[in-house]
C-alpha cells in the first residue's frame, strides 16, 4: 500500500511516493526506497484507519 501522511494544513510529513515526497521537498529523497508498504490485514500491526482506507 503506498501512502502519504499530511498535517490538517496539507503539509506533508511522508510519503512512499518518491513524486510527492520530491515536490513536498522532503530531506533524505535519495537515502530512502519509495516503495508500497506491504501490510497484513488482520494483524493489527498498522492504525485502524489504514486497513479501512486499503479495503474499500
Amino acid at each position: 500500500m503506498h501512502y502519504t501522511g499530511s498535517l490538517l494544513n496539507g503539509k506533508v510529513f511522508d510519503t512512499s511516493v518518491k513524486e510527492e515526497a520530491a515536490k513536498a521537498k522532503l530531506p533524505g529523497l535519495e537515502q530512502r526506497p519509495y516503495t508500497p508498504m506491504r501490510v497484513a490485514v488482520g494483524t493489527k500491526r498498522v492504525i485502524p484507519v489504514w486497513i479501512k482506507a486499503s479495503c474499500w
